[in-house]
């Protein structure tokens, strides 16, 4: 069975040959980056260990966007779009982009069209803790992120001396949550979310460095959400989002130790949910597995960003 970051790659993968086809049908010439190209066989490998179910709501949610998108007059007078994969590495500069579109049109002009894919989530990115400086405007080796990464690097040590003081030879967290319900709420989730708490409120609530964050989360460029659900897409356009100046935080979220809510001034409320990106205690070589992420949630989008909602 296909994991999600598969299901994700293969919706990608038809994304791409819908837009590519049905602009071919148009006769607008078009080309695919080459690094495009050569995700091709893994991808197809992954939307071929897909369901029957799932295969055709990727079809059909895929045509369903690009028509949305030629009703946007995205092709109309266009001369030449080229298609181009945005390698992953490229969310580390804040760019969600998955497919870009540049478009030539016959008076000159060309556009870009900034797509990000998500299937059944809503997640705005999957930021990791250890850069949470970073994310904020600090230089990676300052001193301000030096001291969050020495205090992040403890609680992880932390946990892991606990974990192994119980003498059970656990492995992994999923091993540990069946046998201790509450440890790793109590022992990692808690003291991780209070020390990235405390630093956005020490450093990074201010003008410049909550406008930082909130660009990391959002993005800092114009992009469109486009969301696959069973009988329909949701398409959302990011742009011209006011940056916020603060924000206040609370936790825990609704009671969620693994949960806290971050509103900023523009009128953003993310909810924030920690958890592990590895279930290994350990790697190959033995040292500790720190590997987690936060899901930011956009509660509040469809009052932040125009959403439409479009029928396969």
């Amino acid at each position: 069975m296909a994991g999600s970051n598969e299901r994700g790659r293969a919706f990608e993968l038809i994304v791409r040959r819908t837009l590519l086809n049905y602009v071919v049908k148009k006769r607008l010439p078009t080309e695919e980056a080459e690094h495009s190209k050569a995700r091709e066989k893994i991808e197809t490998k992954y939307f071929n260990a897909l369901d029957e179910e799932t295969q055709f709501s990727f079809v059909h949610g895929a045509w369903a966007f690009a028509k949305w998108a030629d009703e946007q007059s995205w092709f109309d007078n266009a001369t030449k779009m080229t298609l181009d994969r945005v390698p992953d590495n490229k969310a580390k500069e804040r760019d969600p982009t998955d497919i870009r579109l540049e478009i030539t049109y016959s008076d000159g002009r060309q556009e870009t069209k900034n797509i990000s894919l998500k299937h059944n989530h809503n997640a705005l990115c999957h930021p990791r803790l250890p850069s949470l400086a970073q994310q904020c405007g600090f230089e990676k080796g300052s001193k301000i992120d030096k001291e969050y990464r020495k205090s992040y690097k403890q609680i992880w040590e932390k946990f892991y001396a606990k974990v192994k003081a119980l003498n059970e030879d656990i492995e992994t967290t999923t091993e540990l949550n069946k046998k201790h319900q509450k440890f790793i709420t109590k022992n990692f989730y808690v003291p991780m979310q209070k020390n990235a708490i405390h630093f956005l409120g020490t450093y990074a609530n201010s003008a410049k460095n909550s406008a930082e964050f909130f660009k990391y989360l959002t993005g800092n460029k114009e992009y469109f959400v486009v969301k696959n659900e069973l009988k329909f897409i949701e398409v959302k356009s990011f742009s011209n989002l006011t940056v916020p100046s603060t924000f206040k935080i609370t936790y825990p979220l609704d009671g969620k130790e693994t949960t806290f809510l971050i509103e900023f001034d523009n009128g953003w409320q993310i909810a924030m949910r920690l958890h592990t990106a590895s279930s290994r205690l350990t790697k190959s070589n033995g040292t500790i597995n720190m590997t987690e992420k936060e899901d930011p949630i956009c509660i509040n989008l469809k009052d932040n960003v125009k959403t439409e909602k479009i029928l396969k």
